[in-house]
């Protein structure tokens, strides 16, 4: 777990973790109350200069999930819902057992929801930031946040919840439909990927999000 300042993560948090020993991120988030955790969360990953990408989802306290080996189900705490995709080399991430917690064994892309130590697999755990001035979102770094507002909590939760029902969010892409594009979607309605801008700004964004509807249906 990532040291840094303590913070309380609520329902509907867009948090982040990086893979692959920081050469990549994961975005998740926080969907139902109570069960608010508190845990050492470094609000941004300025500090991280050597990392490229993320891997993010949504938080979300309490999540019911069913043990498929007697189909009874239990809730745990601290799940988080993110959309599993491929390894750089564009394999499944099929590496580790069931977990014992929450059930999950990855089985190929698409939505799921896990407990938060599946999520995070022991590397730093980061909380994405919104509405951050312009100057910020020039110089942080890439993936860590945005200068974009958010949808309340109860909107970003129910479509977290009906992407993890109906498993539409598309195929997988490392740059143009990836772990950043399901948590941002979910937290403003339109899915963007900072962390491919590689620090260019909002500039860097403009070009990125044509590019990103120019190529739908072709490369993801």
């Amino acid at each position: 777990m990532a040291t840094g300042q303590v913070v309380l993560l609520n329902p509907g948090d867009h948090i982040y973790t990086e893979c692959l020993g920081g050469s990549y991120y994961h975005h998740g988030r926080k969907l139902l109350p109570p069960s608010h955790l508190l845990l050492p969360v470094n609000c941004t990953k300025d500090s991280l200069t050597s990392s490229l990408c993320l891997s993010a989802g949504i938080y979300v306290g309490r999540g019911l999930v069913t043990n498929p080996n007697t189909g009874k189900t239990r809730t745990i705490t601290n799940a988080v819902i993110h959309f599993l995709g491929l390894d750089k080399e564009g394999k499944v991430k099929k590496t580790k057992p069931q977990c014992q917690t929450c059930f999950y064994k990855p089985k190929g892309p698409g939505i799921v929801l896990t407990c938060l130590d599946c999520f995070h697999e022991g590397n730093g755990l980061y909380r994405y930031e919104y509405d951050v001035s312009l100057l910020s979102f020039t110089f942080k770094t890439s993936g860590s946040c945005t200068p974009w507002s958010c949808s309340d909590p109860n909107t970003v939760i129910k479509r977290a919840y009906d992407y993890l029902r109906d498993q539409n969010f598309g195929d997988y892409s490392f740059v143009f439909n990836n772990c950043e594009h399901f948590a941002t979607k979910c937290k403003m309605g339109k899915a963007r990927c900072n962390q491919a801008l590689w620090g260019t700004g909002l500039p860097g964004a403009m070009v990125y999000n044509v590019a990103r509807r120019l190529t739908k249906d072709i490369l993801w």
